[in-house]
């Protein structure tokens, strides 16, 4: 396993283990999370280039997309996550969720396989202390602090050139 990637991890990993499934998916998530966030001059704003142009064909437009996300996000009960990400074939996006430490990179285990593109916690210990379980400011105050702009680049690397973001090489 320290010669895989994540990814390959993932893929390979069969997942029969909870403990096992819950350390590389808890890894893997909370790490990808916190490399699409950032603060100052690069957070916030709406993503550029072709993934806005996905973003306006799949949801009308950005606030088409946010409101559709927030509707997961509010909508989610169990602990877990939900994700944006680029279907298998490249040529759209979907909004999916998934249980506990689970991702859309698990093969066997989720049944929206997908390229993660934003991953957001919805874990308690994300949003409950700091937003009083209010889940539409916690999302309010993600999306401000989403660095669109390594978003729209991940989207590009994997859409245009079949490449995985770099966090998840």
């Amino acid at each position: 396993m320290m010669k895989e990637t994540l990814v390959e991890t993932q893929e390979t990993a069969g997942f029969n283990e909870p403990p096992q499934r819950l350390a590389i998916g808890g890894h893997f998530n909370h790490l990808f999370m916190y490399s699409i966030l950032a603060t100052g001059a690069d957070a916030g704003g709406q993503p550029e280039g072709k993934l806005l142009e996905a973003i306006e064909k799949k949801f009308s437009n950005f606030e088409g997309f946010k409101q559709t996300l927030k509707k997961a996000v509010v909508e989610r009960v169990l602990p877990g996550w939900v994700w944006l990400g680029c279907s298998p074939d490249g040529k759209s996006l979907v909004i999916t969720q998934t249980n506990h430490e689970d991702n859309p990179l698990m093969h066997g285990v989720t049944e929206c396989t997908c390229t993660p593109i934003v991953g957001i916690d919805l874990w308690e210990h994300a949003y409950f202390s700091q937003y009083e379980g209010n889940k539409e400011a916690y999302l309010d105050a993600f999306l401000e602090n989403v660095d669109w702009k390594k978003v729209s680049q991940n989207f590009e690397l994997y859409n245009l050139e079949g490449k995985v973001a770099p966090i998840l090489e």
